[in-house]
This record gives C-alpha cells, structure tokens and sequence, in this order.
C-alpha cells in the first residue's frame, strides 16, 4: 500500500539557490543528451562526453538523462 502526501516545501534562500541550480543543470543534461542521442552516438560514449561536460553531477543524474531522451527515440 502507497500513501500520497503532498506539502509545500520551503527552503531557505541558500537552499532554494542550490536546487534551482541543480534543476538547471539537470536540465541541461537532458537537453545534451538528446542532441547526443540525435547524432546515434552509443550509451557509453553520451555518458563519456556529459560526465566531462557535467563532473560535478552525480552519476544518477546522468544515466538519467540518458534512458529519459532513449525513450524519445
């Protein structure tokens, strides 16, 4: 059994700067990984090239955007 709840979260304003961050770069993770995708590069080689595009973010993140933009194709 699943239970659903729902608040509003609210962060302080350092907090609220790093998660806006985050979403940026995850977003634009996404958006290499599509043009990546496009050009039929393989899973290993997009993954080479955003880990060097985007070290900081973890591997998660990554993979991610990888199997997000496969299902685009």
């Amino acid at each position: 059994m699943y239970v659903s709840v729902q608040f509003k979260l609210q962060l302080n304003s350092p907090d609220r700067k790093k998660l806006l961050e985050l979403m940026h770069k995850r977003s634009s993770v996404i958006r290499s990984a599509y043009k990546l995708l496009k050009t039929k590069n393989s899973h290993n080689q997009i993954y080479q090239k955003l880990r060097q595009l985007f070290p900081d973010l973890p591997t998660r993140y990554i993979d991610s955007a990888i199997y997000k933009m496969l299902g685009k194709f």
